[in-house]
Parts: C-alpha cells; sequence; structure tokens
C-alpha cells in the first residue's frame, strides 16, 4: 500500500465515524431519546418525544392530558396561551414519569 492510499482509507475512516456520529444522533432525536429532548416543548415536539412511554400521536397526547395523567402543579404542563384558547407545553422528563404512573394504573384496574 502506498502512503497516499493510506491517506485515503484514514481520511475514509474518519470521515465514516463522522456519518455514523450524526446518523446516531438524528435517530435519537426522531425517537425521543431524553439527552436531546429535554425540556418544555408544545405538544407536537412532546409528542415525538414521548413516543417511547407509548404516545401515539399529538391527538393521543392531548387526549393523555384530559385523562388527567399531567398535573400543572407538579410542573409537567403550563399553559402558555394569552388568549382564550389554552396552549399547552409539556415537560418532557416530568411527563415521563407521569406517564409511566398514569399507564401503570391503567394496566393495575
Amino acid at each position: 500500500m502506498t502512503p497516499d492510499s493510506e491517506k485515503i482509507l484514514a481520511q475514509m475512516y474518519l470521515d465514516q465515524q463522522k456519518f455514523m456520529a450524526e446518523f446516531r444522533e438524528f435517530r435519537a432525536q426522531l425517537e425521543g431519546h431524553p439527552t436531546i429532548a429535554d425540556g418544555w416543548m408544545d405538544a407536537k415536539d412532546a409528542a415525538i418525544a414521548l413516543k417511547p412511554e407509548g404516545i401515539k400521536s399529538k391527538r393521543h397526547l392531548q387526549t393523555v392530558r384530559l385523562d388527567g395523567a399531567f398535573s400543572e402543579c407538579k410542573g409537567e404542563i403550563r399553559n402558555v396561551s394569552k388568549g382564550d384558547r389554552p396552549t399547552w407545553q409539556y415537560h418532557v422528563p416530568n411527563c415521563r414519569k407521569a406517564l409511566q404512573r398514569h399507564f401503570r394504573r391503567i394496566r393495575a384496574v
């Protein structure tokens, strides 16, 4: 192997490692990995982040909220609207715990 071919192979290897790291980060973001998806989010983003906890869609998240799974007092959700219609934000780490409680309670019944 010539030195030039070794350099090319080394560069290809580094590019592949960089691509794989970016791909893993993107996949984790889509799956709602907690290291990427933390903090306050609107319903659409929270539904994606809470998918591993059993949330299927934005509508399903709303249904679960209406069932009483989340508490404003515990800091799991907050109303950020300034008008008549409520606009909810979800605190993803607290909502994870709340969903685990909620689904455990449903299975117990």
